[in-house]
């Protein structure tokens, strides 16, 4: 079995770093309902709507859109329980 070069295992980690952040920004950006996916998707450096939507699906198991109307459905409810 072959050893990363630690060259290699920092360029990994780095990127998984960056995925991390780009998820965690996505959330924070689709929870304030500011920005569309589009300009969420050029914000992260994306280059298409389609690369960011499976990069987040991957990582939440919901689509942005799913991951927004999740968010809504949840204050609607908290809203009519008042």
């Amino acid at each position: 079995m072959a050893r990363k070069s630690a060259a290699e295992t920092f360029a990994s980690n780095a990127a998984n770093i960056r995925n991390d952040l780009r998820q965690h920004r996505a959330r924070d950006l689709l929870t304030s309902e500011e920005c569309s996916v589009s300009e969420i998707t050029a914000e992260l450096g994306y280059r298409s709507s389609s690369n960011f939507s499976r990069a987040f699906k991957t990582k939440t198991g919901r689509s942005p859109i799913g991951f927004r109307n999740s968010l809504n459905s949840g204050a609607q409810n908290s809203e009519s329980s008042t």
